[in-house]
């Protein structure tokens, strides 16, 4: 597929590209395109962040993305839950 192709050039640096999806989850977080290594180490600090599947399965990470999906719920809906 022509498109996941296009999607690991855009999100993954270039010495991740070739790897299965299913040993991307254990890369660290800096194989991320915008991800430095300095990035990763302060995730690593702050959160206890090493890898992409850490920063996916991060609590801090889930409760965001589940405020914005309430959020543009409530503005389709437009009620205050």
């Amino acid at each position: 597929m022509k498109w996941l192709k296009v999607l690991r050039k855009g999100v993954l640096t270039k010495k991740y590209r070739s790897q299965p999806w299913t040993k991307l989850v254990d890369v660290p977080v800096s194989a991320l395109n915008g991800v430095s290594v300095e990035d990763g180490e302060f995730l690593k600090r702050a959160f206890i962040i090493r890898t992409i599947q850490d920063l996916a399965q991060n609590r801090f990470v889930l409760v965001a993305q589940t405020i914005v999906s309430l959020a543009q719920i409530e503005e389709v809906e437009g009620m205050y839950y």
